[in-house]
């Protein structure tokens, strides 16, 4: 009887170690091996061994035994041997080692040692975790644990689960949160989601030709209900450079997760960088431009300088240079004489971040220096006057005086109002009541620049006068449709010749023996341009212009140009659907991508029935109708058209077919 007893107790007793084992032996992947978690009773090791046997594929081999510390040397010993596997992570202090031992020792608990007895490297010190260092990660391996009594004996058997080879750990993404600069620290800060890291690596680089070096800054860890919070201060920096993170999350085993995106930080506070006192203008004549100065940028946290420039006082500013920080003068060139500018400048660091703008300044250049004379002048005889034609490439030039002699003397005198410069060549027609038939001219031109210095005079050159010269129909005559007619535009006659007093504009409908009649009345000398309203789009229409002399005497008509103004025919829409709503139709369609479109028209019919429109929608409108004119029983067609701010029509839309139940 007492026999019978003695065996179901230890049946019990086994169960209840087997049910014990077949719990918590655990194998996992850490960086350097595989960890196994062989218990989490101390009192399971107390009085034994556990032996652990590795199985690869069919093979079974003893890979070593592990068993309780036996004195505080010894913790102490395995403490600083188990570290090498877990170098991201640091060993207690000697304070709380000793805390931990005499815990250790009174309670023979986990519990007992507080965070500590949740780590890795306390649980293979104290004998209850096994670390495999000669795993293999290309293989699937599981572990067979047996527990030898203080006899030698076999008093229990366990098994893990079967491992297969994890290269990175399942933790949750690492989320970029804030950086800044704080005394003589760089402050980083991110986030994790669950599955949250048991701590982190950290990399910094200060040029982006370089690799990224693992440092050891001050980490900071905390749980905030749902999140993860990770600081890292970085006090190793030197000021004013520049340094790229980034961090790796690693879980209890070493294992890492997927690192964080780079982010960037300077050495430097950027926000007590001050703009450079004694941001001057000052015209130059030597370089003929002005120059701005100011004094020398001592921050090391600057990388460079802008200068923006405007016509007028408080907008309207543009980027004309970009300087590095050491420059203290930049000479603008791009200016004109006697012309007002405004300046103002700011300061930026080497990621980009902008100081204030400067107080503005203003400068003004005078150009001193004396402008080169006209050249290649030469005139020619035209009815009822003189052709002038003359040249300058001199910059900041305002324009000319031109000077003629009279039919007496040779003296030179200022004969127009000042010529205003538009391009490299100046033609000027001078139609003079002075002038007179059969006698010669001499003409000269003088310069003036923008400074109002004048030139020295040009050559002179002379010519006669021609009676009854007939007049240069217009040229490069040129149509545009526009909106709501066609723009003409043609040379600008007078510019050649004088005596043209006005234009006229002819216009028909393209057809068979086309005849072209005015438009408009006699249009002013300067309008070299006409706008026609009276069109219809679709038509094709035929122009030409005529020019008109002193003595009503006209040119023929210019070339003939031929505009038709087009009419886009806009697209239907699309999807058209159509659905019961209680006992009415909705009818729904998607509009086409086309902001010409002014409105849609929605149509049904019946059969053999006649089309009926059941309503008119704005483009802005919503894209649906409710239909409640129906009747049970009856077949319903649906399409819509639509219409453009024209008036032009598309195609049908697809139909739609629903019967009222």
């Amino acid at each position: 009887m007492k026999k019978i007893k003695l065996i179901i107790t230890l049946l019990i007793i086994n169960g209840f170690l087997f049910s014990i084992f077949s719990q918590t032996v655990y194998a996992q992947w850490g960086k350097n091996g595989v960890f196994i978690e062989l218990t989490k009773n101390l009192n399971d090791i107390k009085n034994g061994e556990f032996h652990i046997i590795k199985k690869t594929g069919n093979k079974k081999i003893s890979i070593g035994k592990t068993y309780a510390t036996k004195s505080k040397k010894d913790f102490i010993n395995r403490l600083n041997y188990y570290i090498k596997f877990l170098p991201d992570f640091k060993l207690p202090s000697k304070k709380m080692i000793n805390r931990l031992w005499k815990s250790y020792k009174k309670n023979n608990t986990i519990d007992s040692l507080y965070f500590w007895g949740t780590t890795p490297v306390v649980k293979l010190s104290l004998g209850i975790m096994f670390i495999d260092s000669t795993a293999e990660n290309s293989k699937q391996q599981s572990y067979f644990i047996e527990y030898k009594n203080a006899e030698g004996k076999i008093f229990n058997k366990g098994k893990t689960n079967i491992l297969q080879y994890k290269h990175k750990a399942d933790i949750g993404k690492i989320l970029f949160k804030n950086v800044k600069m704080q005394g003589n620290s760089i402050l980083l800060s991110y986030s994790s989601k669950p599955k949250y890291p048991s701590t982190v690596q950290v990399y910094r680089r200060t040029k982006v030709t370089e690799p990224f070096q693992k440092i050891h800054p001050i980490i900071g860890l905390t749980f905030n209900k749902t999140v993860f919070n990770i600081l890292i201060i970085d006090s190793n920096v030197d000021s004013g450079l520049v340094y790229q993170y980034y961090i790796t999350p690693v879980n209890r085993f070493n294992l890492e997760g997927n690192h964080s995106d780079t982010t960037f930080c300077g050495a430097y506070d950027f926000s007590k960088v001050f703009l450079p006192l004694s941001f001057i203008a000052e015209s130059s004549d030597s370089l003929r431009g002005l120059k701005l100065t100011w004094e020398k940028i001592t921050s090391q946290s600057v990388k460079g300088i802008v200068i923006e420039r405007s016509n007028i006082f408080d907008s309207l500013f543009n980027k004309i240079a970009e300087l590095p920080a050491y420059q203290t003068e930049y000479i603008d060139y791009n200016i004109e004489p006697m012309k007002k500018y405004f300046y103002r400048m700011k300061l930026v660091g080497p990621l980009n971040e902008e100081t204030q703008y400067s107080a503005r300044i203003f400068g003004m250049y005078k150009d001193n220096s004396v402008p080169l004379p006209p050249f290649g002048l030469s005139a020619k005889g035209i009815s009822n006057g003189i052709q002038l034609k003359w040249f300058t490439v001199e910059p900041f030039i305002k324009g000319f005086y031109l000077y003629r002699n009279n039919n007496s003397n040779n003296k030179l005198k200022i004969i127009a109002d000042f010529i205003p410069l538009t391009d490299t060549v100046t033609v000027f027609i001078d139609s003079s009541s002075e002038l007179k038939a059969g006698y010669s001219y001499m003409y000269s031109v003088v310069a003036e620049n923008t400074s109002h210095i004048k030139s020295p005079f040009s050559d002179t050159v002379s010519a006669s006068v021609i009676l009854d010269e007939k007049l240069i129909p217009p040229t490069n005559l040129q149509a545009v449709y526009e909106k709501n007619g066609i723009q003409l535009y043609w040379d600008n006659m007078r510019k050649i010749n004088k005596t043209i007093t006005g234009y006229f504009v002819y216009k028909a409908e393209k057809r068979s023996n086309t005849k072209l009649r005015k438009i408009d009345s006699l249009l002013f000398p300067e309008s070299n341009n006409y706008f026609d309203k009276k069109i219809i789009k679709g038509k094709s229409y035929v122009y030409a212009v005529q020019s008109v002399g002193i003595n009503d005497n006209y040119s023929k008509l210019s070339e003939r140009i031929i505009v038709k103004p087009e009419v886009k025919i806009p697209l239907p829409p699309s999807n058209i659907q159509a659905k019961i709503v209680k006992d009415d139709v909705l009818i729904s369609w998607e509009k086409p991508f086309d902001d010409n479109i002014s409105t849609f028209n929605l149509y049904r019919f019946q059969r053999g029935m006649t089309t009926k429109k059941l309503g008119v929608f704005s483009y802005k409108d919503k894209n649906e109708y409710l239909d409640k004119t129906v009747s049970k029983g009856n077949l319903y067609f649906y399409y819509i058209i639509s219409v453009s701010k024209e008036g032009a029509k598309s195609k049908e839309s697809k139909e739609v077919g629903i019967r009222v139940q």
